[in-house]
């Protein structure tokens, strides 16, 4: 084959290899964050058990049984908010779990041993918001469960063992509900920018509006008729209001619309294509409504996009360098949708970056018109991908990546050897480089 001819299929293969669509599984860049040396010294990380990230990019991982919390900025500094010693006047903290962050950047941390609830400020400054003796009027506060935080800036609480819902404002400390309202052992609390309070508690999702009146919101018993779900162990509502019932059990998640509409989202197939989902534990969202589940059973993450496509985006595996996502047991997602995974067996989180998805640049046809064989790359980067991995995606870029349209290159097939097997673009142009190799090469022993 001729030095000409090759290179402009090798050039050719390029641009159709850059143009080619990127799988889901391989559109996230995994890297470690943190892991049992947190910040180093003595300020380890033991037992992770929560994870929240904040308006910045920010990360907070508490550390149940190290009894802290540890910071991870987006250039990886780690530093070490709280420890167990509290706020060093005498309330400390112990089983660090419940874990929140507001619009301002204050971080609330509750011990599910120590019975409390703590407030770290931006400036470092530490005070308890809630003590073991709750509103101080009955209402304790026994096994912190989990923690959310309104737009008005009020904290909510559930506490397991004590079997009520605490909130904690300026006014003060007050008791929302109890177990003569119906809890009994409430887990998961969520709040809607309307200032209604969710509990998850056996199976039943309560609403507490505003004013203080207490609802049956959702029963799972008996409002998911012709659905099989078992064992609520998460919830959470999307920006159009629809929930979401994560069934440990069932291994399943179920998205129910606000005029009551019932749609299974992912069940124990997971993708369909072998990844399996097995006791799903923790649901997040991203900015384009696109859901993500962790499977603590099957150690891996799926990614379902708002028109019901599933991709399964990381496994046990992890980074591929050591670092397993064994047993995920939280999950969050940032402004610019890094997702953050918390592997509670590998006792470290991985953060999975969105790749720079490369798009074709039709203001290029005119050029590659007038240059000929010559192509350039007009690939702009996303604006919202991490800026730090925007270096090693362009350095994989193909030259000429853009001058072929992704559906052209998608899209074309040719019979291999007459066969009748698809052959895909680039599969063709190395098969025509082959091929001018043998005919150059017959040619020249005759």
């Amino acid at each position: 084959m001729k030095p000409k001819r090759r290179a402009m299929i090798i050039s050719m293969l390029g641009a159709m290899l850059a143009a080619a669509p990127i799988t889901a599984a391989a559109s996230y860049e995994i890297e470690l964050v943190v892991d049992q040396s947190g910040a180093g010294g003595i300020n380890t990380l033991d037992g992770p058990s929560n994870l929240v990230v904040d308006a910045s990019g920010n990360l907070f991982v508490a550390g149940s049984l190290s009894g802290n919390v540890l910071k991870v900025t987006l250039d990886g500094q780690i530093t070490e908010i709280i420890d167990a010693s509290g706020d060093g006047q005498g309330a400390t903290l112990s089983g660090a779990y419940g874990l929140a962050v507001n619009a301002l950047g204050h971080v609330f941390v509750g011990g599910t041993t120590s019975d409390n609830v703590f407030q770290i400020s931006p400036n470092g400054a530490i005070r308890e918001i809630i003590s073991p003796a709750g509103d101080g009027l009955g209402g304790d506060l026994n096994q912190v469960g989990t923690i959310a935080v309104g737009a008005n800036g009020s904290v909510y609480v559930s506490g397991v063992i004590s079997g009520n819902v605490l909130s904690a404002a300026l006014g003060g400390v007050d008791e929302l509900a109890n177990r003569q309202d119906g809890l009994n052992t409430p887990g998961r609390v969520r709040v809607n920018d309307l200032g209604e309070v969710f509990v998850h508690d056996y199976g039943i999702i309560y609403r507490i509006s505003p004013e203080g009146y207490i609802y049956h919101h959702l029963n799972t018993f008996d409002d998911l008729s012709g659905f099989y779900f078992e064992s609520v162990v998460d919830f959470d509502f999307d920006t159009a209001g629809n929930l979401y019932l994560v069934g440990s059990n069932s291994d399943n998640v179920l998205r129910v619309s606000p005029n009551g509409d019932i749609e299974e989202i992912i069940n124990a197939d997971g993708d369909g294509a072998g990844n399996e989902l097995d006791n799903p534990y923790r649901i997040a969202f991203d900015s384009e409504g696109s859901a993500y589940v962790v499977g603590y059973g099957s150690n891996n993450v799926f990614r379902i996009t708002t028109d019901g496509a599933i991709a399964q985006i990381a496994d046990l595996d992890g980074d591929g360098l050591g670092n397993t996502l064994d047993g995920p047991s939280a999950i969050a997602v940032d402004n610019e949708d890094r997702v953050y995974v918390l592997a509670s067996r590998s006792d470290l989180v991985l953060r999975l970056t969105p790749r720079i998805e490369q798009e074709s640049n039709t203001d290029n046809d005119d050029e590659s018109a007038a240059d000929g064989d010559e192509t350039k790359n007009g690939t702009m980067p996303d604006e919202t991908t991490d800026p730090s991995t925007t270096g090693s995606d362009e350095d994989e870029e193909k030259e000429g990546g853009d001058m072929i349209e992704t559906e052209t290159a998608t899209s074309g097939t040719e019979s291999i050897c007459g066969t009748g097997v698809p052959m895909s673009m680039p599969m063709l142009a190395l098969a025509m480089m082959f091929a001018g190799d043998r005919r150059s090469r017959r040619f020249r022993r005759r």
